[in-house]
């Protein structure tokens, strides 16, 4: 079963390189990510999202451009990704807001867990 994990957040006017994650608890797959921009931020919300392995190493997420880093106005940003997760990596946003307005970042992690649960 599909587990969505989602970083909603508000990004302050001004920020560089603000860092959100989440830890997945188990072994999974993730297989899209979906960033929504909402209306009025006219590409001042720049999303960067990645992986964490527990290693400390990242692992970037793209599109098939080779686009890691995204800014919209009022449209979404799907794309499909094949990435395995280990227990304890975490999803991650880096997230910078040039505007001088507090605008929201929204990014969907969709994720299916590896094995029975419980």
């Amino acid at each position: 079963m599909k587990t969505p994990v989602l970083i909603f957040e508000s990004i302050p006017a001004g920020t560089v390189r603000q860092l959100i994650e989440r830890e997945i608890k188990r072994p999974a797959k993730m297989d899209k990510v979906l960033i929504r921009f909402f209306p009025g931020q006219q590409n001042t919300l720049t999303v960067r999202p990645y992986i964490r392995k527990t290693s400390g190493a990242v692992q970037e997420l793209s599109m098939y451009t080779g686009e890691t880093s995204f800014a919209g106005d009022d449209n979404d940003v799907p794309f499909a990704v094949d990435v395995a997760i280990d227990q304890y990596d975490k999803v991650c946003i880096e997230v910078s807001n040039s505007s001088t307005y507090d605008y929201d970042a929204y990014v969907l992690f969709e994720i299916e867990y590896k094995g029975a649960v419980g």
